[in-house]
């Protein structure tokens, strides 16, 4: 057996599993908290999905840490990864729809080529805290409470490899998506009728021209960059 799925179980914890397994999705179920030695035994695991549950802090897989490669951790309570050191080997990190309030603390992750942190509550991002900027190659920062551009601006160069970035509904870019949705048009027009509002932090408009210029500015950094918020540029 190498593949476990045990969704909507309404599982508390992982149960015990064949030690030939190499992927495990216990998502939608309602685990709060992993003991480090849930997993002892289980040395060919690389994939496992732990979305959709009640967690409110990263847990410690124990000796698995440095094997897993694939790692699932959205939609759940998480408010800081600050015990990321032993995961190693990760190439995909999904935290999205956490409650995760600061991005740093990976400066030991540099084989992440996927991470996602979208629908979180970051405010600041410790470019030097990320040890897979130069590996990645999707960043998902969408639909948090970034408010420095300059701050994204640093993030994206330093990724020399990145292809795909979501950083739209953020604070600064106006709240909206930088790919020109019609939701995001119809904004746009309301703002052309109101007043210049000048975002003290940024700089910048806030509205449509602030939108486009971050785009064109974000792209023009990025020269690889293929898809900017789930769109062909």
């Amino acid at each position: 057996m190498s593949v476990v799925r045990l969704t909507r179980k309404n599982l508390r914890t992982i149960p015990e599993l064949e030690e030939s397994v190499k992927e495990v999705d216990v998502s939608c179920n309602f685990i709060a908290s992993l003991s480090a030695t849930c997993l002892v035994g289980h040395r060919l695991l690389t994939h496992l999905y732990l979305n959709c549950n009640e967690l409110s802090r990263l847990p410690d897989f124990g000796e698995v840490s440095g094997q897993l490669e694939v790692l699932h951790l959205n939609n759940n309570k998480i408010s800081s990864i600050d015990n990321m050191e032993r995961l190693t080997k990760l190439r995909v990190l999904n935290l999205r729809a956490n409650r995760i309030t600061e991005l740093g603390g990976l400066s030991n992750n540099t084989s992440i080529e996927w991470l996602s942190v979208s629908g979180n509550m970051i405010s600041t991002i410790h470019v030097d805290q990320l040890g897979c900027c130069r590996s990645l190659r999707f960043l998902g920062l969408f639909a948090n409470l970034l408010a420095s551009f300059a701050n994204v601006c640093t993030l994206l160069t330093t990724c020399v490899n990145l292809e795909e970035a979501t950083v739209g509904r953020n604070p600064f870019c106006g709240g909206l998506s930088l790919a020109r949705s019609p939701i995001d048009a119809h904004i746009a027009a309301v703002n052309r009728k109101a007043p210049d509002v000048t975002n003290d932090r940024t700089g910048c408009l806030v509205g449509e021209q602030s939108a486009d210029d971050c785009r064109r500015k974000l792209l023009a950094l990025c020269p690889r960059m293929a898809r900017l918020d789930m769109h062909t540029v």
